[in-house]
């Protein structure tokens, strides 16, 4: 149970995140993203919406490293090097 919950608990902040993000609402697409990485800390996924999220807010000195540990999370996924704030600066 505990294998599936956490996994599931971590999709379902980074939806939560995204869903906030899409509504303006970047201090809780943040909280929700960081939730999500303090849960799945290897994951690529959370640490690129907390990249994202941190962008959009103007927060760029932070932003970087979370890319950066993205990209290093899943290095082989392109995706996080064409979204990356990263590739952009």
């Amino acid at each position: 149970v505990v294998a599936v919950g956490i996994p599931t608990a971590a999709a379902s902040d980074l939806r939560d995140s995204q869903r906030e993000a899409d509504a303006d609402d970047l201090p809780t697409a943040l909280q929700r993203a960081r939730s999500a990485a303090a849960t799945l800390p290897d994951s690529a996924s959370a640490q690129m919406q907390q990249a994202l999220v941190l962008e959009r807010s103007g927060a760029l000195g932070v932003a970087l490293p979370a890319a950066v540990r993205a990209t290093g999370a899943e290095p082989t996924n392109w995706r996080t090097w064409v979204v990356s704030p990263v590739a952009r600066t």
